[in-house]
């Protein structure tokens, strides 16, 4: 896979709007490379990419689309799970599609976890992409300390309220979010942003949310 450069979604559009030379980003859930590729070309010559993916299948086919766009240099690739704690997961990876598209044959896959504090340690990342809507409150709890540390990280997720496990407070979650000091916007276009409660991202379904520190 190479980039030609096609936007295909908003969270896409406004990761390559937030991305800036020189800084060091990373990407949980970096799938097959889109992001990778297309913002790793920016960061090529003075910058770093942290492309996480859990699923091993996944991160074969992304190691060697790296490897095909010249970023060995500018991308690293983690493959681990990112989550609110270390230790063993499972993930469900998606073996076939049937004739009706809301049904999907899956296997389970166990795969090691960790948190963003511990893989993102030391590495000075300022954005942090995420993009598994059924998984970021647990990968943001496990960034608290990336959180406090920086005055400037901005975190970009797609959130899908319909996908988050019913057992998670997300309420709480979100609060927790706040007192670590981050704000929240909807993300209306690639290049624009508008603020949103908490009470109003619990009531929606899917979306982009940005979150940062504002001074």
């Amino acid at each position: 896979m190479s980039y030609k450069d096609t936007i295909t979604s908003l969270f896409d559009a406004a990761a390559l709007n937030l991305c800036m030379t020189g800084e060091s980003v990373a990407e949980v859930g970096a799938h097959y490379g889109y992001n990778s590729i297309m913002l790793g070309q920016i960061l090529k010559t003075n910058g770093k990419y942290v492309a996480i993916e859990a699923n091993p299948g996944v991160a074969k086919c992304l190691r060697k689309n790296i490897v095909l766009n010249d970023l060995s240099e500018t991308v690293e690739i983690i493959e681990k799970a990112a989550s609110d704690r270390p230790g063993r997961g499972v993930i469900q990876d998606i073996v076939s599609l049937l004739a009706d598209k809301n049904k999907v044959v899956t296997k389970r896959i166990n795969v090691e976890c960790d948190t963003l504090n511990e893989m993102l340690k030391d590495k000075d990342v300022s954005l942090i992409l995420i993009g598994v809507p059924n998984a970021a409150f647990a990968v943001l709890k496990g960034a608290d300390k990336i959180i406090d540390e920086s005055d400037n990280i901005r975190i970009l997720a797609h959130l899908d309220m319909d996908r988050v496990d019913k057992s998670i407070d997300v309420r709480g979650d979100l609060t927790f979010l706040a007192n670590h000091g981050l704000k929240f916007y909807e993300v209306v276009s690639s290049k624009s942003i508008s603020e949103i409660s908490i009470d109003e991202m619990i009531n929606k379904q899917e979306f982009v949310v940005l979150m940062r520190k504002d001074k």
